[in-house]
């Protein structure tokens, strides 16, 4: 039987703000739930909770903990508090491992960047059911039971206290009022939703549940290193908010401004929209675009640019939204072009694509492929030493000393391997990346459509560049990834190859 949320509140232990999970969601309440389980208080309580919730809507409750590879023993120590929780509490639990030193320092991003990322991943892999990528899972079950196929509804235990970090740390990076929305309490993802039921409550509730549960937890000897901004608000900034404001004050106001900014945005968003689709199918007009609002100006010039994304670029080659690649400077050029509304004056934009007005009278704002995005060869091609040309670069082959010497002209290119002379034994050849194309490189074979998103290679350079291939294999995908096995020589001659555009010597 279900409750209201203050007589469940009070039936359960669980801290004034719990939200329950059928009323998060909209999805029937006999939906089964899997827990995001890192061992901590937070999760801990959830878990918990979502136990005796589970028992009153008649459903099943499953549990995920992913070790991350980073905090040796402590991780270890917390992965089997996990394993013993969830079997005492008869909940069947998938264990993730994974190797996220290894995977940040293949990307250049943080550990916590990193470790969040593969975290998600996991958690997809559970809720539809497919392989995640760099995680090893373990299926524990509690009795009999089979691993369930899907599992379309993912809880995770953040709280007020997170929503005050994200949105303090977005307001200081330049964020509009759809990143001041913070943590969303809910979002769709592939395979289901992810709800917070325990976002309206502080750290602070948390802890008291715990002690009047009675439950045990553990501590993540991390949550105060790390990301030095998030420390730095940890550390000083809310303890003197709190101070000057009073315990609980300044999340709850967090919570207030993210509910109302993600209010407005969707307003905003639903208008923009509208006009999007009754104005935006061939092109748009900058004098209907001029008597436009800032606000909905800024939503439809993201949403013409994230068609010009899909039409153009339909392996989404990076995996960001296009909300998340156009900055304000870009919106800015984009608002002068329509101001302007010169023939032929145009914008260059992230992902390799052009804004551009058109000819009189309309003169329509359309956005296109930019020139610098040109056709390479569609086939491979046979390389040998000395310069071979790849569309708009070339691809030199020539013996060095390695280390290099001195007095390479390394401003110029834009990327340079180191190779052992045996890979000249056998046929080299250069070929365009295709779909699905994979690199073994750390003893993994890497999907190269992730490695040049990781590092942040732009859509348009992506597009020129060529693969370096042996009979075997992918020798090295420039500017992601050399193929394990071509140890470069420590000293001494060696094959080096080099990229660069065809008009600098």
């Amino acid at each position: 039987m279900l409750y209201s949320d203050a007589v469940f509140c009070t039936a359960s232990g669980a801290p004034r703000g719990f939200v329950q999970p059928h009323k998060l969601s909209g999805m029937p309440s006999d939906t089964p739930l899997l827990v995001g389980f890192s061992g901590g208080a937070d999760s801990t309580l959830l878990l918990h909770l979502a136990v005796r919730w589970a028992a009153d809507a008649g459903t099943r409750v499953y549990a995920a903990h992913l070790h991350h590879g980073i905090r040796g023993a402590e991780a270890d120590r917390d992965e089997a508090f996990c394993r013993e929780t969830a079997a005492r509490l008869g909940v069947p639990l998938f264990v993730g491992r994974a190797d996220v030193p290894a995977a940040a320092a293949l990307s250049g991003d943080s550990l916590e960047t990193e470790a969040r990322k593969v975290r998600y991943a996991f958690f997809a892999s559970i809720m539809t059911g497919c392989a995640g990528d760099g995680v090893s899972v373990t299926y524990i079950p509690a009795g009999d039971e089979p691993r369930p196929a899907a599992l379309p509804l993912l809880l995770t235990a953040h709280h007020a206290d997170d929503q005050l970090e994200t949105v303090l740390l977005r307001l200081f990076r330049g964020a509009g009022v759809k990143g001041l929305g913070g943590i969303p309490p809910v979002r769709e993802v592939p395979g289901g939703r992810v709800i917070r039921p325990l976002l309206r409550c502080t750290r602070a509730d948390v802890l008291a549940a715990c002690a009047r549960l009675g439950l045990t937890f553990m501590t993540d000897s991390t949550n105060l290193t790390g990301d030095a901004s998030r420390t730095a608000l940890r550390r000083e900034i809310l303890p003197a908010l709190r101070t000057l404001y009073g315990e609980g004050v300044p999340e709850a106001a967090a919570v207030r401004l993210s509910d109302a900014a993600r209010e407005d945005n969707d307003c905003l968003e639903s208008i923009a929209g509208a006009w999007y689709a009754s104005h935006g199918a061939d092109g748009l007009r900058p004098d209907e675009l001029s008597g436009l609002h800032p606000a909905i100006l800024n939503r439809v010039l993201l949403l013409a640019y994230r068609d010009a994304v899909r039409r153009s670029l339909p392996e989404n080659v990076d995996g960001l939204p296009a909300d998340r690649t156009l900055t304000a400077a870009h919106l800015a050029a984009l608002r002068m072009l329509v101001r302007e509304a010169a023939p032929h004056s145009g914008a260059d934009l992230p992902r390799g694509l052009r804004a551009v007005i058109g000819d009189a009278p309309e003169r329509r704002l359309t956005f296109c492929l930019s020139d610098k995005a040109e056709a390479v060869p569609c086939t491979a091609i046979g390389l040998r030493l000395g310069d071979n040309p790849w569309g708009s670069l070339v691809i030199r082959l020539e013996t060095a000393e390695q280390p290099p010497a001195g007095g390479r002209e390394g401003k110029e290119l834009l990327a340079e391997g180191y190779f052992p002379l045996s890979v000249l034994d056998g046929p080299l050849t250069a070929r365009p990346r295709e779909a699905g194309d994979l690199i073994l490189c750390h003893g993994m074979h890497k999907l190269l459509k992730k490695l040049y998103c990781d590092r942040h290679v732009p859509v348009a350079l992506r597009a020129r560049l060529p693969l370096i291939c042996t009979e075997d294999g992918v020798l090295w995908a420039p500017l992601a990834a050399f193929a394990d096995g071509y140890p470069a020589p420590v000293s001494g001659r060696a094959l080096r190859i080099t990229l660069r555009d065809a008009d600098k010597p």
